[in-house]
Protein backbone atom coordinates (compact mmCIF):
# COMPACT_ATOMS: atom_id res chain seq x y z
CA UNK A 1 0.00 0.00 0.00
CA UNK A 2 1.26 3.58 -1.05
CA UNK A 3 1.88 5.92 1.89
CA UNK A 4 -0.60 8.05 0.46
CA UNK A 5 -3.09 5.56 0.36
CA UNK A 6 -2.25 4.59 3.98
CA UNK A 7 -2.47 8.36 5.39
CA UNK A 8 -5.73 8.68 3.31
CA UNK A 9 -7.29 5.33 5.15
CA UNK A 10 -6.38 5.93 8.46
CA UNK A 11 -7.88 9.22 7.96
CA UNK A 12 -11.07 8.16 6.64
CA UNK A 13 -11.40 5.51 9.83
CA UNK A 14 -10.95 8.16 12.39
CA UNK A 15 -13.27 9.98 10.57
CA UNK A 16 -16.06 6.98 11.28
CA UNK A 17 -14.94 6.63 14.37
CA UNK A 18 -15.59 10.32 15.54
CA UNK A 19 -18.88 10.24 13.93
CA UNK A 20 -19.97 7.13 15.73
CA UNK A 21 -18.92 9.25 19.12
CA UNK A 22 -20.72 12.28 18.26
CA UNK A 23 -23.98 9.84 17.51
CA UNK A 24 -26.54 10.90 19.65
CA UNK A 25 -28.45 7.61 19.74
CA UNK A 26 -26.90 4.76 22.00
CA UNK A 27 -27.71 1.69 23.64
CA UNK A 28 -27.23 -0.09 27.24
CA UNK A 29 -27.75 -3.28 27.48
CA UNK A 30 -27.22 -5.66 30.79
CA UNK A 31 -26.79 -8.75 30.05
CA UNK A 32 -25.34 -9.91 33.87
CA UNK A 33 -22.83 -12.07 32.26
CA UNK A 34 -20.53 -10.67 34.27
CA UNK A 35 -21.92 -12.36 37.80
CA UNK A 36 -22.80 -8.61 38.95
CA UNK A 37 -24.74 -5.64 39.24
CA UNK A 38 -22.49 -2.82 39.67
CA UNK A 39 -24.16 -0.25 37.80
CA UNK A 40 -27.17 -0.51 39.81
CA UNK A 41 -28.15 0.62 43.21
CA UNK A 42 -30.74 -0.18 45.51
CA UNK A 43 -33.13 1.73 46.99
CA UNK A 44 -35.08 0.95 49.86
CA UNK A 45 -38.89 0.82 49.75
CA UNK A 46 -39.97 -0.83 52.77
CA UNK A 47 -37.78 -0.06 55.79
CA UNK A 48 -39.01 -2.99 57.55
CA UNK A 49 -37.71 -5.57 55.07
CA UNK A 50 -34.72 -5.51 52.46
CA UNK A 51 -34.62 -7.16 48.95
CA UNK A 52 -31.84 -9.52 48.17
CA UNK A 53 -30.35 -9.63 44.77
CA UNK A 54 -28.11 -11.54 43.15
CA UNK A 55 -26.59 -12.83 40.34
CA UNK A 56 -27.01 -16.93 39.60
CA UNK A 57 -25.73 -18.40 36.14
CA UNK A 58 -25.86 -14.94 34.60
CA UNK A 59 -29.53 -13.52 35.70
CA UNK A 60 -30.34 -11.16 38.05
CA UNK A 61 -32.20 -12.92 40.76
CA UNK A 62 -34.28 -9.97 43.34
CA UNK A 63 -36.50 -11.64 46.35
CA UNK A 64 -38.50 -9.37 48.63
CA UNK A 65 -41.24 -11.04 50.27
CA UNK A 66 -43.29 -9.56 53.40
CA UNK A 67 -44.65 -6.53 51.37
CA UNK A 68 -47.79 -5.55 52.43
CA UNK A 69 -50.89 -3.80 49.65
CA UNK A 70 -49.79 0.07 49.56
CA UNK A 71 -45.71 0.02 50.58
CA UNK A 72 -43.43 0.46 47.69
CA UNK A 73 -40.82 -2.74 47.37
CA UNK A 74 -37.25 -2.15 46.97
CA UNK A 75 -36.43 -0.96 43.71
CA UNK A 76 -32.67 -1.66 41.76
CA UNK A 77 -31.95 1.55 40.22
CA UNK A 78 -29.39 1.84 36.91
CA UNK A 79 -27.55 4.73 38.32
CA UNK A 80 -26.03 6.05 34.60
CA UNK A 81 -29.93 6.78 34.01
CA UNK A 82 -30.41 9.10 36.20
CA UNK A 83 -30.73 12.12 33.14
CA UNK A 84 -32.31 10.40 30.56
CA UNK A 85 -35.57 11.12 28.97
CA UNK A 86 -37.35 9.72 25.99
CA UNK A 87 -36.43 5.83 25.53
CA UNK A 88 -37.32 2.19 25.25
CA UNK A 89 -36.58 -0.66 27.78
CA UNK A 90 -36.56 -3.91 26.62
CA UNK A 91 -36.11 -6.94 29.18
CA UNK A 92 -36.82 -10.43 29.89
CA UNK A 93 -38.26 -11.59 33.10
CA UNK A 94 -39.82 -14.76 35.04
CA UNK A 95 -41.84 -15.03 38.02
CA UNK A 96 -40.15 -18.17 40.51
CA UNK A 97 -41.49 -18.79 44.19
CA UNK A 98 -44.42 -16.79 45.21
CA UNK A 99 -44.97 -15.28 48.89
CA UNK A 100 -48.37 -13.54 50.28
CA UNK A 101 -50.08 -11.03 48.41
CA UNK A 102 -49.87 -8.95 46.66
CA UNK A 103 -47.19 -10.57 44.00
CA UNK A 104 -45.59 -8.35 41.61
CA UNK A 105 -43.03 -7.25 39.32
CA UNK A 106 -42.60 -3.61 38.38
CA UNK A 107 -40.70 -1.21 35.99
CA UNK A 108 -39.94 2.57 36.92
CA UNK A 109 -38.96 4.86 34.37
CA UNK A 110 -37.96 8.77 34.86
CA UNK A 111 -37.62 7.81 37.98
CA UNK A 112 -35.93 10.06 40.39
CA UNK A 113 -34.44 7.71 42.58
CA UNK A 114 -35.76 9.31 45.78
CA UNK A 115 -35.99 6.22 48.00
CA UNK A 116 -38.68 6.32 51.51
CA UNK A 117 -36.94 8.08 53.70
CA UNK A 118 -37.34 10.87 51.94
CA UNK A 119 -40.63 11.08 51.37
CA UNK A 120 -40.88 7.52 48.24
CA UNK A 121 -40.23 7.44 45.11
CA UNK A 122 -41.42 10.10 42.20
CA UNK A 123 -41.90 8.11 39.32
CA UNK A 124 -44.04 6.38 36.31
CA UNK A 125 -44.02 2.44 36.30
CA UNK A 126 -45.73 -0.57 35.07
CA UNK A 127 -46.14 -3.49 37.04
CA UNK A 128 -47.40 -6.97 36.59
CA UNK A 129 -48.99 -9.58 39.25
CA UNK A 130 -48.95 -12.99 39.27
CA UNK A 131 -52.78 -12.70 38.73
CA UNK A 132 -52.20 -11.22 35.34
CA UNK A 133 -52.92 -7.59 36.05
CA UNK A 134 -51.12 -5.22 34.25
CA UNK A 135 -51.10 -1.33 35.89
CA UNK A 136 -49.74 1.84 35.02
CA UNK A 137 -48.89 3.55 37.96
CA UNK A 138 -47.94 7.21 38.92
CA UNK A 139 -45.92 8.18 42.28
CA UNK A 140 -45.57 11.38 43.68
CA UNK A 141 -43.46 10.85 46.54
CA UNK A 142 -44.77 7.47 47.19
CA UNK A 143 -48.14 8.03 46.88
CA UNK A 144 -49.16 5.57 44.18
CA UNK A 145 -52.40 6.35 41.66
CA UNK A 146 -53.11 3.64 39.04
CA UNK A 147 -53.93 5.49 35.93
CA UNK A 148 -54.18 2.59 33.26
CA UNK A 149 -54.87 -0.87 33.49
CA UNK A 150 -54.85 -4.36 31.09
CA UNK A 151 -54.20 -8.21 31.60
CA UNK A 152 -51.35 -10.84 30.95
CA UNK A 153 -51.48 -14.55 31.37
CA UNK A 154 -48.47 -15.64 33.19
CA UNK A 155 -47.29 -18.82 34.18
CA UNK A 156 -44.68 -19.73 36.99
CA UNK A 157 -41.44 -20.41 35.56
CA UNK A 158 -41.56 -19.30 32.28
CA UNK A 159 -39.64 -16.03 30.48
CA UNK A 160 -41.54 -13.33 29.40
CA UNK A 161 -40.39 -9.90 27.07
CA UNK A 162 -41.42 -6.99 28.44
CA UNK A 163 -41.00 -3.50 26.25
CA UNK A 164 -41.96 0.26 27.61
CA UNK A 165 -41.97 2.31 25.34
CA UNK A 166 -41.14 6.17 26.94
CA UNK A 167 -41.85 9.19 24.72
CA UNK A 168 -42.48 12.57 26.98
CA UNK A 169 -45.34 11.77 28.83
CA UNK A 170 -47.15 8.91 26.90
CA UNK A 171 -46.05 5.61 27.59
CA UNK A 172 -46.78 1.81 26.32
CA UNK A 173 -46.73 -1.21 27.89
CA UNK A 174 -45.81 -4.72 25.16
CA UNK A 175 -45.50 -8.41 26.63
CA UNK A 176 -44.26 -10.82 24.08
CA UNK A 177 -45.31 -7.99 21.23
CA UNK A 178 -48.77 -7.83 22.49
CA UNK A 179 -49.76 -4.10 23.67
CA UNK A 180 -51.00 -4.19 27.60
CA UNK A 181 -51.35 -0.67 28.63
CA UNK A 182 -50.93 2.53 26.96
CA UNK A 183 -51.30 6.06 29.16
CA UNK A 184 -50.26 9.47 29.72
CA UNK A 185 -49.78 11.65 32.44
CA UNK A 186 -49.55 14.96 31.25
CA UNK A 187 -48.06 16.23 34.39
CA UNK A 188 -45.57 13.31 34.53
CA UNK A 189 -41.58 13.89 34.70
CA UNK A 190 -39.99 14.48 31.62
CA UNK A 191 -36.32 12.93 32.45
CA UNK A 192 -35.29 10.27 35.17
CA UNK A 193 -33.83 6.85 35.23
CA UNK A 194 -35.14 3.25 35.12
CA UNK A 195 -35.65 0.62 37.94
CA UNK A 196 -36.63 -2.54 38.25
CA UNK A 197 -38.36 -4.66 41.66
CA UNK A 198 -40.11 -7.39 42.94
CA UNK A 199 -42.41 -7.88 45.96
CA UNK A 200 -43.83 -11.62 46.93
CA UNK A 201 -42.29 -13.15 44.27
CA UNK A 202 -39.17 -14.57 43.35
CA UNK A 203 -38.26 -12.38 40.07
CA UNK A 204 -35.61 -13.55 37.51
CA UNK A 205 -34.09 -10.95 35.34
CA UNK A 206 -32.25 -10.67 31.95
CA UNK A 207 -31.05 -9.41 28.56
CA UNK A 208 -32.35 -5.30 29.70
CA UNK A 209 -31.60 -3.28 26.59
CA UNK A 210 -32.63 0.24 26.65
CA UNK A 211 -31.88 2.87 23.92
CA UNK A 212 -33.02 6.09 22.58
CA UNK A 213 -31.02 9.13 21.52
CA UNK A 214 -30.65 10.48 25.33
CA UNK A 215 -29.20 6.81 26.27
CA UNK A 216 -25.04 6.05 25.73
CA UNK A 217 -23.46 3.05 24.76
CA UNK A 218 -23.30 1.59 27.82
CA UNK A 219 -22.83 -2.00 29.56
CA UNK A 220 -22.59 -4.73 27.71
CA UNK A 221 -22.77 -2.67 24.50
CA UNK A 222 -20.28 -0.42 25.29
CA UNK A 223 -17.73 -3.24 25.43
CA UNK A 224 -19.03 -5.19 22.22
CA UNK A 225 -18.87 -1.62 20.72
CA UNK A 226 -15.27 -1.42 21.13
CA UNK A 227 -14.04 -4.44 20.07
CA UNK A 228 -15.93 -4.04 16.63
CA UNK A 229 -14.29 -0.29 16.40
CA UNK A 230 -11.01 -1.92 17.05
CA UNK A 231 -11.44 -5.16 14.62
CA UNK A 232 -12.91 -2.69 11.95
CA UNK A 233 -9.49 -0.15 12.50
CA UNK A 234 -7.18 -3.04 12.17
CA UNK A 235 -9.11 -4.93 9.57
CA UNK A 236 -8.91 -1.62 7.16
CA UNK A 237 -5.34 -0.68 8.21
CA UNK A 238 -3.81 -4.43 6.88
CA UNK A 239 -5.23 -4.34 3.59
Amino acid sequence: MKPQTIIITIFFVLCLLLFAGFSHAGTWVENFDDGDYKDWKLFIGSPAHRAEVKVVNGELVFKHFNIVAGLWPDLLALEPSRNWSDYTIELRFKFAEVGPWPQLMGVTYHDQFQSVPEGGPNCTWTCAHTSGEVHGVVSINGGMSVVAGGWHQFSQGTWYRRKIVVEGTHYELFIDDQQVVTYDWDLGFTKGGIAIGAGNVVTYFDDIRIYGDSVPNGGAAAAVRAHGKLTTTWAALKK
